[in-house]
């Protein structure tokens, strides 16, 4: 499934447009999300520009690489069932929370290797559940350099949800993602 997504444009009015593709079946995540200059929100990501402003767009970031925490955490256990000696992915969310917890510059060679190493140990595993997990982690890490990435670890989770309980499964996922996301990253409409 194909989904094409608009935004009003940037500040010289130029329109910005992406395409999303739900990949092997597994569910795009139902929620709305925004984090610094982008929201998300619905079936889809749907991609909106807004004039950033450095202090908010750090403290929706962190937030959001939080949530994306949160939510890569809730599945690890599935990765580590199958894999309980790679702490790759463990790891990974630990530097995402470092980063917000010390509010520090980031340091781009630490986040790429924890993601990177997350998406290592994905690759090393042919459970699919766990494979999910390990990238939901992957993803968590690597919002810390680009926001974008923080629904890419609430997708992996869906994932992880679908392989092990199917579309109940990942409904449940969903409603907890969504009561986990902070108010100040809801959107407007978005029901709690």
């Amino acid at each position: 499934m194909a989904v094409t997504a608009g935004g009003a444009g940037d500040s010289q009015g130029n329109p910005l447009t992406t395409t999303c593709e739900a990949r092997d079946g597994a569910p795009i995540p139902k929620w709305g999300l925004s984090v610094g200059c982008l929201r998300f929100a619905g079936e889809s990501p749907t991609f909106f520009y807004a004039e950033k402003n450095k202090a908010t767009e750090e403290r929706a970031r962190g937030l959001g690489t939080l949530w994306a925490a949160l939510c890569a955490e809730h599945v690890l256990p599935y990765f580590e069932k199958e894999c309980p000696s790679d702490d790759r992915p463990r790891k990974a969310i630990e530097e995402a929370r470092r980063w917000v917890r010390e509010g520090k510059p980031m340091k781009m060679a630490v986040i790429r290797k924890a993601s990177l190493d997350a998406h290592a140990a994905a690759r090393a595993t042919e459970n699919p559940a766990a494979r999910a997990a390990a990238r939901a982690a992957g993803q968590a890490v690597a919002t810390v350099h680009v926001a974008t990435h923080a629904p890419g670890a609430a997708y992996y989770a869906l994932k992880v949800a679908k392989a092990v309980g199917g579309e109940t499964k990942v409904a449940t996922e969903r409603k907890w993602q969504q009561k986990q996301l902070p108010k100040r990253l809801r959107m407007p409409f978005q029901k709690t």
